[in-house]
Order: C-alpha cells, then sequence, then structure tokens
C-alpha cells in the first residue's frame, strides 16, 4: 500500500481522474509534498491513478484529515469486484468530484481533467488549463495508408442513420486506398475524457459508433493502451492516442502499451510538437489539458494553493 500522513491540521487533497495526465501529475505532487511547509501548509496531495494496477502501486490509503474523517483504500480489483476501484478516466474523475463537492465532505478534491468544459458542468467547478496536448488516429504494422481526413475518420466511426452500417466499413472505400478489408475499429472505455476530446475536435462533434447498431460498435480498450488489439487483425485495425501518452510510452516513462501504433496524417499534417499550438494553424486534435476544481470543495482553497 502506499501510505500518507498529514500533520494535524493539515489536509489530505486527494485527485483523481484522467489517465492522461496520472503520471506528470503525480510527480509534481511528490515535490509538493517535500516542500517547505510555508508552500504545502503541511498538506498532502495524493494522485490517484484511473486504474490501481501494475505498475501502479496495489493499493492507494487515504487517512483521515481535518476535513473528511475516515481511512479509505483504493484496491486493486476488477470490473467484477467494482467496490473500492478508482474512477476510472477523466469523466469518473469530475462526477466524483462533483458528488463529493454537492456532498460536502471533503474527500475528493482536485480532479485530472483531458476534455475542455461541458454545458452541463456548474458554475462551481473550474478548469485550469496547464499543458498543451493533441490527440489524433493511430494505425497498426501491415496498414500503408498514410494520411486520413476528418471526413474520413467520421465515415470509419460512424453509422448511416438509414442502415445503421458503418458509412466506411472496409479500407477500400477510403478515397484513393489501394489497401482492402474490413475496418476493425477500437474506442476507449467509458468515461474517457480523450474519447470525448478526440470526438469533439477530430469527428467534429459525432461521437463514435454515432446510428451503429449493436452489430457494429466499436470494440473497447483502455484509454492510451493499444495492447488488447488482436494481432490477426492488427493491419485492419485503427484506435486513436494522446500524443503524451505516446510519446511517455516511446520513451518508456510509462508502460510502452503501443502495440505497434503509430499516428497518420490528418488532413495531410504530421502529428509533431510543433503543430501543437494555439494558432489558428493548429493541428485539429489540439488541446489543453486541465486540473479541476469546485469551489463547493471543503478544501478549495487548500487545493489552489497546490493547483497554482
Amino acid at each position: 500500500l502506499v501510505t500518507v500522513a498529514a500533520p494535524a491540521g493539515a489536509d489530505v487533497l486527494v485527485g483523481v481522474g484522467a489517465n492522461a495526465t496520472n503520471k506528470v501529475t503525480g510527480v509534481i505532487a511528490e515535490q509538493y509534498n517535500i516542500s517547505p511547509s510555508t508552500v504545502n501548509g503541511g498538506d498532502v496531495v495524493v494522485n490517484v491513478p484511473s486504474q490501481v494496477v501494475p505498475p501502479e502501486a496495489p493499493g492507494i490509503f487515504i487517512p483521515q484529515d481535518s476535513k473528511y474523517t475516515s481511512d479509505f483504500t483504493y484496491n486493486v480489483g476488477t470490473a467484477s469486484t467494482a467496490a473500492h476501484l478508482p474512477p476510472n478516466g477523466a469523466g469518473a474523475g469530475k462526477t466524483a468530484l462533483l458528488n463529493d463537492a454537492t456532498a460536502g465532505t471533503g474527500f475528493i478534491d482536485f480532479g485530472r481533467q483531458s476534455s475542455q468544459r461541458a454545458n452541463t458542468d456548474p458554475a462551481s467547478l473550474e478548469y485550469y488549463a496547464w499543458a498543451l496536448d493533441a490527440v489524433s488516429w493511430v494505425k497498426f504494422p501491415g496498414n500503408p495508408i498514410t494520411n486520413l481526413t476528418q471526413q474520413d475518420l467520421i465515415n470509419i466511426w460512424t453509422c448511416d442513420a438509414g442502415s445503421k452500417l458503418p458509412i466506411y466499413s472496409d479500407w477500400s472505400q477510403i478515397p484513393g486506398s489501394t489497401f482492402s478489408g474490413s475496418i476493425v475499429k477500437y474506442q476507449a472505455q467509458l468515461s474517457s475524457g480523450r474519447q470525448k476530446t478526440f470526438e469533439q475536435l477530430v469527428l467534429n462533434g459525432h461521437p463514435i459508433d454515432e446510428n451503429c447498431d449493436a452489430s457494429h460498435l466499436s470494440t473497447r480498450l483502455f484509454e492510451s493502451n493499444a495492447s488488447g488489439v488482436a494481432p490477426a487483425t492488427k493491419a485492419r485495425a485503427i484506435f486513436f492516442y494522446g500524443y503524451s501518452s505516446y510519446q511517455s510510452q516511446s520513451k518508456s516513462f510509462t508502460p510502452n502499451l503501443r502495440n505497434g501504433a503509430t499516428f497518420g496524417q490528418l488532413n495531410g499534417v504530421t502529428l509533431t510538437p510543433g503543430v501543437i499550438n494555439e494558432t489558428a494553424q493548429r493541428f485539429p486534435g489540439t488541446q489543453y489539458l486541465y486540473n479541476i476544481a469546485d469551489t463547493r470543495s471543503p478544501s478549495y482553497d487548500r487545493v489552489i494553493a497546490f493547483l497554482g
């Protein structure tokens, strides 16, 4: 178990949510926790990964503090043992933060967020953008396609409203393609902020599997984890990745789960750091990464000291 302790009168600040910024937020939290008390006020940040699985610690123990008066442990588990599993993804993390802020328990204090503000978010929820990133499509060895347009991707991942069949079901349907074979499409787990961003920015607001019947749904994998792409269909598979997650895995800062995936061009543009910016010419999948806080949370002022 990973254990932490805070001095009397200080807070344990618990962060949950997006996988995209889990590792780097954990590094920042480690530095914050060893800062002088004039910086952190004696507070201790516990950065909870979106999945408590290897190589993460097998359990995250969160002791009571001045505002939350019960101990709690996030444990290793599977979908069949859901009790005490951490919120898996940006959407689940945001929901957990909002639920806690509404209840006023002071347990979950901030969220890692990889998608932008939603119209349904309450005014009390604050977004603090602190990094730029991008999300785009990836292919696998054996696929010679080098470029897809946003409309190509919409046609791959959505279905006709009448027939309920994929608009593009075979790689030969891509304009100019010399490659054929049934397209095998993947998507991320429910509550994935990366997927929400991919849908908003790259698919122009179309949700993955829009209009599709039950026989033509994308297979779910964990976000930024292509290890589940089946070897037999790898050349015909398509998924999406966040650039930072891809780079992190390529440099072994985090486990390499790419399974041979490589970025293809989007609208003729190669995804590199140079095209991830805030100009009108930025890469179409360029996004902000956020930390979020709720002004109703009992530890709001302490959280802002960390997020600041």
